[in-house]
């Protein structure tokens, strides 16, 4: 870490020795010069004792609240006594203004002043591979036919992905295709209430077309946005959207639902459809597939909008925060 930060302890539950380590090194340090930042886990009630000490958490989304149709209870009573616990002289960190605005609209303890926005970024590593012996061994290990056109929906697989409208969006575009010409890759591991998606697809006329892939490696991913002609990614909701991040800046045209915090990713880069509508989103994906100048002319937009976003300038942001709060 840079800037004078020193990382004390990232542990959700302190238990036994670690507990007994962690009081130790709060003893250890002075509150002036210190910050304890947590991804939203519950705070050790060390440091709720100790006085002084600037508190920051992370807010990825607001689901549980905004969206608990796709939360089972527990989750959503876990949520709720997290916020319960928030603080007047907290500080909330973000990563989009919709989930800042969602943030403010469901809690009036922090206030506004202290709700932040650091964007997520994706990592430094994707770009795209335009080696062709490599794209060809990745269309072999997924099953993928040489010279069908790809369409990418990488998630975990749950309802909020909505990926049954995806589906039906799918076959009614493939319906007037030669067989193979065109194939839908679901990448991602499966999440939870999936027997509705998993049924849809065994019952779907373009079954023999849509390929799930189940987890997919973090050194494959790069492969796996370039070989796509479009990333579609129709989520009803998203707290920030890092895979249409993702896919971007591997130079991939993205399709995604004009919802949430998606607008703020891909800003002008991308199509818009309503996740709702499988009509729209057919037209967004059969209108990329017949026009190589608009892919083109997208996967340049789309390097250019991923390219607003690093890691190095989360850090930057994160670190102004901090300066904000502490001492000089």
């Amino acid at each position: 870490m840079k800037h004078g930060y020193r990382l004390f302890s990232r542990l959700p539950q302190i238990k036994g020795w670690r507990r007994r380590r962690f009081a130790e090194l709060l003893q250890s340090i002075t509150a002036e010069n210190v910050v304890y930042h947590t991804p939203f886990y519950g705070l050790p009630d060390e440091i709720r004792d100790q006085a002084g000490m600037p508190v920051f958490i992370t807010v990825h989304d607001m689901l549980p609240l905004t969206q608990p149709r796709f939360f089972a209870q527990e989750a959503i009573r876990h949520f709720a006594a997290m916020m319960k616990r928030l603080r007047a002289t907290d500080h909330v960190v973000c990563v989009s203004q919709a989930t800042r605005q969602d943030f403010l609209s469901h809690q009036h303890v922090v206030p506004e002043s202290n709700v932040h926005v650091t964007p997520l970024a994706a990592s430094p590593s994707l770009a795209a591979v335009r080696d062709p012996g490599v794209l060809l061994a990745a269309r072999s290990r997924y099953g993928i036919p040489e010279h069908s056109s790809i369409l990418l929906s990488l998630c975990t697989l749950e309802p909020r992905k909505n990926l049954i409208t995806l589906i039906e969006a799918y076959e009614a575009m493939v319906s007037k295709l030669p067989a193979t010409a065109c194939v839908l890759v679901l990448a991602g591991s499966l999440g939870w209430k999936t027997s509705p998606l998993m049924e849809r697809i065994s019952q779907s006329s373009a079954q023999g077309s849509i390929i799930i892939t189940d987890h997919v490696a973090e050194s494959d991913l790069a492969v796996l946005y370039s070989l796509a002609d479009a990333f579609v990614y129709p989520s009803l909701y998203e707290g920030f959207g890092l895979p249409p991040l993702e896919a971007m800046q591997c130079g991939t045209p993205v399709i995604v639902g004009h919802t949430s915090s998606l607008p703020e990713v891909v800003g002008d880069a991308a199509l818009f459809v309503d996740p709702h509508s499988s009509a729209e989103l057919r037209m967004a994906m059969e209108r990329l597939l017949a026009s190589p100048s608009l892919r083109q002319t997208m996967a340049q937009r789309s390097i250019q909008q991923a390219s607003r976003f690093s890691w190095s300038h989360t850090a930057h942001l994160t670190t102004q925060i901090y300066r904000k709060v502490l001492p000089s």
